[in-house]
């Protein structure tokens, strides 16, 4: 079940001084706090909090993150194409419930232009390895990122772009981990890794700061 469902786009406008909160207490496997069968767009100077369900919001399309303040307690964001974000996202440890998913999770590009986006999920429910971002490719050009998971920091299938911003990852995989380039031009990437700080196919660095660091002794 869902504690919020639309059949096409959705616009949420947190209004300015107001602390909102939704929760689901279905057991389904495909439970989530909002599910939108389309874009989700999230605006103004609010808060919301979503406890409950595999993902504390499923989009079929597009999620905009614009303003506001959007904490994810206990599952994270999943959207069949790309996810925007511009503000404060903060996602805790990820439950039981949500075995199988990741933290902040794009079919299409994970894009981070402002705001502080944090993650915290160093265990691993139910055993299942759960990645902090995970997305096509992942561009940070603003803003600060810190991710503490029990997987990779971020997973790429594509390539990942620091240009300004910053990207401080500790995790228990990869740091940062790229199936193309990773791509430094302007801010800071500290990533420190059990894996390896980095794992890309081709590293390019312009520009910012690099700290990268493996704590495996292999």
């Amino acid at each position: 079940g869902y504690a919020v469902y639309c059949n096409g786009d959705l616009n949420i406008r947190l209004s300015a001084g107001t602390s909102n909160s939704l929760t689901t207490t279905s057991t389904s496997t495909s439970a989530a706090g909002i599910y939108v069968n389309g874009d989700l767009t999230i605006s103004n100077t609010g808060s919301l909090s979503i406890t409950g369900g595999k993902y504390a919001i499923q989009c079929k399309q597009d999620l905009y993150v614009y303003e506001g303040t959007l904490k994810c307690n206990n599952s994270g964001l999943y959207a069949n194409g790309n996810i925007s974000i511009m503000t404060a996202v903060t996602v805790g440890q990820i439950s039981n419930q949500a075995k199988g998913a990741h933290c902040i999770h794009a079919v299409g590009d994970v894009d981070i232009s402002g705001g502080s986006v944090t993650i915290n999920s160093p265990e691993a429910p139910s055993n299942y390895a759960v990645d902090g971002i995970v997305g096509g490719n992942v561009n940070i050009s603003g803003g600060a990122v810190t991710i503490h998971t029990c997987a990779d920091g971020i997973s790429s299938n594509g390539n990942v772009t620091i240009s300004a911003g910053s990207l401080n990852a500790d995790v228990s995989g990869d740091a940062v981990f790229a199936s193309g380039t990773l791509t430094v031009s302007g801010g800071l990437l500290r990533a420190s890794g059990n894996c390896n700080g980095v794992h890309v196919g081709t590293l390019k660095v312009t520009g910012g700061d690099v700290y990268a660091k493996s704590y495996s002794t292999n």
